[in-house]
């Protein structure tokens, strides 16, 4: 987790830096403060146990002069990702071989919390910007053919989840903004459960490498990233 803070700051002192002119900019201007919101869908493309992986999920922030943003969101795996079969503790395939306790599981993994970030040159139609999502969740293991396989998820485990992010947008109108990203996952927090295998051997669940991974992904979001045409009054 340590390099996921590191990779984070360093991130954002690159995009202050190129963002540094001569006239002092602000945050929040004193004299003239606009505020809005959005909230839109994300589809993100990464790898999950060394796979192709596909995630979908959404989220809403206010929105501070069309340019920084603050809310939150959620993220799921929407691919069905397998689980290989699980054996009796005292499972070994020579001098006692044992029938597999389950099968057929697959991954359940979910997270959400904090999302922020910043639009340069929000105002142009095409420009840059970055984002921040951190939050918790959880991974298991479920069996899809049972109907309450979320009641009775195996291998339960809480995770702590950061995605430096960065970003191209396009406003396509004063209420659209497609985005898209490139970033970095990591997971932390994994209590090191452990199974058996078809060989007998003793194996973790799941580790970070299982989780961390670049990605790309793409966000239509929806709220107001422009200024309002002032009404014509006719006498």
């Amino acid at each position: 987790m340590k390099k996921a803070i590191v990779f984070a700051l360093m991130l954002l002192q690159a995009f202050v830096l190129v963002a540094q002119e001569d006239e002092p900019h602000f945050l929040l201007p004193p004299k003239k403060l606009q505020v809005g919101g959005f909230g839109g869908v994300i589809t993100e493309f990464s790898a999950f146990k060394g796979r192709f992986a596909v995630f979908t999920g959404g989220g809403g922030a206010i929105l501070i002069n069309r340019c920084f943003f603050l809310g939150a969101y959620g993220s799921g795996l929407a691919s069905e990702m397998t689980f290989p079969d699980i054996y009796p503790f005292d499972h070994n395939p020579v001098s006692n071989p044992k029938l597999p306790l389950y099968e057929n599981l697959t991954y359940t993994f979910s997270h959400g919390g904090l999302w922020t970030g910043y639009s340069f040159e929000a105002n142009r139609v095409f420009h840059m910007g970055m984002s921040f999502r951190v939050g918790g969740g959880e991974v298991s293991l479920v069996d899809p053919n049972r109907a309450d396989r979320y009641q009775f998820a195996l291998a339960k485990d809480n995770i702590v989840v950061i995605q430096p992010e960065v970003n191209i947008e396009v406003n396509v109108v004063r209420w659209l903004r497609i985005r898209g990203g490139a970033g970095y996952r990591f997971v932390g927090s994994l209590d090191n459960l452990s199974y058996t295998a078809f060989d007998g051997s003793n194996r973790n669940f799941y580790t970070t490498s299982d989780f961390n991974s670049p990605y790309a992904n793409v966000a239509f979001l929806f709220g107001s990233f422009g200024a309002k045409k002032p009404k014509t009054i006719i006498n």
